[in-house]
């Protein structure tokens, strides 16, 4: 599976012949269920590509806010930075030392 702007192109394609019998005159009434099924799993894959968007940039910001929470609390109370470091999240990326 491919995703360009969303889309799936296995399902755009099919979408596209089945339009095309239209203008060529092989219209018939199971082209048009085949057609509505087709609509229906692309709006389902749409739907599905947009909230994996959504729920990735709400981790995002969910990250940056707790990074900044901690922060603010080490900022705040120095005292228990000894005591926390085993706690607190690298802010590197990458592997992590054994």
């Amino acid at each position: 599976m491919t995703f360009d702007d969303g889309q799936d192109e296995g399902v755009n394609e099919p979408i596209t012949a089945v339009t095309s019998l239209k203008s060529t005159g092989l219209w018939r009434s199971d082209n048009c269920k085949e057609l509505n099924g087709l609509m229906k799993t692309r709006s389902k894959l749409k739907y599905a590509i947009n909230r994996l968007k959504t729920n990735q940039a709400a981790q995002c910001r969910m990250r940056k806010n707790r990074r900044l929470r901690m922060a603010r609390l080490l900022d705040n109370h120095p005292e228990i930075t000894q005591e926390i470091t085993s706690i607190v999240r690298h802010t590197t990326s990458g592997k992590p030392s054994l």
